[in-house]
């Protein structure tokens, strides 16, 4: 395989966006001070809303994720994580209930490809581990969520996009908002 970016193909070429340049590690502290006030808010989309934008077995789901995702990634304000990438990628190439993967690892691994290059992969650093293990104590959030929580909080994302429980939540300057639940609209996180 050649070192270049592999792009969804066929099925996977209906979602589309600009590329874009990849922010460096500093992202929260040097895009705030760059952002005019009127800017959208950085957004980090968890995993669920990921598989939920490939998995055609819910297909309202499918769409709003895909229309959310594409938004994000339009207005250059989509963030996620290590963390995303892996749980997207298990979540997506395993058997489900007596199921088959929704997709097999070829096609898992393009759509990683392709979140890469549209959504800004923010590093997970001592200090997100710090605060994300802080954040499962003072909020009895689970240490996975909690990572999410501090990832977003430090990388000055002021909403995370999430289907879990958590949905709803403001917890330190981070509000969990549900894209999926009826009544969302994409004015809600400023797009």
């Amino acid at each position: 395989m050649s070192g270049a970016a592999r792009r969804p193909s066929g099925r996977f070429a209906r979602f589309t966006a600009p590329r874009r340049k990849v922010r460096g590690p500093a992202i929260g502290s040097i895009a705030r001070s760059c952002m005019p006030s009127d800017s959208p808010r950085l957004v980090l989309a968890d995993s669920n809303v990921l598989v939920y934008a490939v998995d055609s077995g819910e297909q309202s789901k499918e769409r709003r994720a895909n229309e959310v995702l594409r938004a994000l990634g339009a207005a250059q304000v989509g963030i996620i994580t290590p963390q995303v990438v892996a749980e997207f990628y298990s979540a997506v190439t395993r058997p489900r209930g007596g199921r088959p993967s929704l997709l097999d690892a070829s096609s898992a691994e393009g759509w990683v490809d392709h979140w890469l290059s549209i959504l800004t992969c923010v590093p997970l650093t001592e200090a997100i581990s710090r605060e994300a293990v802080r954040g499962a104590r003072d909020h009895q959030l689970s240490i996975f969520d909690a990572q999410i929580w501090a990832s977003a909080k430090l990388s000055g994302a002021s909403i995370v996009l999430s289907e879990d429980d958590q949905s709803a939540a403001f917890i330190e300057g981070v509000r969990f908002i549900n894209p999926l639940a009826s009544g969302f609209l994409l004015e809600h996180i400023g797009l």
